[in-house]
């Protein structure tokens, strides 16, 4: 799934109606708590955090082989990192990922 594809549909698991700004190449959304935001649970650790709790995701950290596993019944991912800095990254696209997962089963 390209990066643009992983939002759309991580953002329908959460219930979340996208609209996308050709001008800053970026989805938004309206948060009911803060208002209009950006949607971008790939770079920001708030929103993925927000994802793995909303959607009831499992995390699993393998530090010693380098990877991170992320799922909910009948869904998963697996993101490797090759430094800690990567650590948190991997994090984030393995949430994404999950929940696009959830999101592409729904009507």
């Amino acid at each position: 799934m390209t990066d643009h594809e992983l939002l759309q549909l991580s953002a329908k698991a959460m219930g979340f109606e996208l609209e996308y700004r050709h001008g800053s190449d970026a989805f938004y959304y309206d948060d009911p708590d803060t208002g209009r935001e950006q949607w971008q649970p790939l770079a920001d650790d708030v929103q993925a955090t927000r994802l793995a709790v909303e959607l009831q995701l499992s995390i699993l950290w393998f530090t010693n082989l380098q990877y991170v596993m992320v799922e909910r019944r009948g869904f998963g991912e697996n993101i490797g990192w090759t430094e800690n800095a990567d650590r948190a990254g991997a994090l984030r696209h393995a949430l994404t990922v999950v929940a696009a997962q959830i999101g592409s089963t729904l009507p």
